[in-house]
């Protein structure tokens, strides 16, 4: 299981990250801070398995592709001019990031997240 936790590690990192992660690199952490043997085949292995068991979908549309669509269409996108979209821009996306961090929030859809995240940063934008 640990094989498996430390091999999507790595395939987040490759999705999300501008430099790709060293497998060796993992291989030695992992033996020095768990006292896991593996090798760089086996992680690769697992991974490819991984792969073709999703059937090489790995994409995932989170709240954040929604909420910029949101502000768009509330003309709120202009962050870089208009100290209000910056605001607003700002605390959704801070919320939408505090609502993927807890499990209450799981069962609901990106759209509806990034939805809650948007009216909240406007009510509070606007409470003010």
């Amino acid at each position: 299981m640990i094989k498996m936790a430390i091999c999507t590690t790595l395939m987040a990192a490759k999705l999300e990250q501008p430099m790709q992660p060293n497998f060796n690199r993992m291989v030695r952490l992992v033996k020095s801070k768990w006292g896991v043997d593996t090798s760089r085949d086996e992680l690769i292995e697992i991974e490819m398995n991984i792969i073709y068991t999703l059937d090489f979908n790995l994409t995932y549309t989170g709240p954040i592709s929604f909420l910029e669509r949101y502000l768009r269409v509330f003309n709120l996108d202009c962050v870089q001019t208009d100290r209000e979209s910056f605001i607003i821009d700002g605390l959704a996306r801070s919320f939408s990031r505090c609502f993927l961090r807890s499990h209450h929030y799981l069962r609901l859809k990106p759209s509806q997240i990034a939805a809650a995240a948007f009216t909240a940063a406007i009510n509070i934008y606007k409470s003010q």
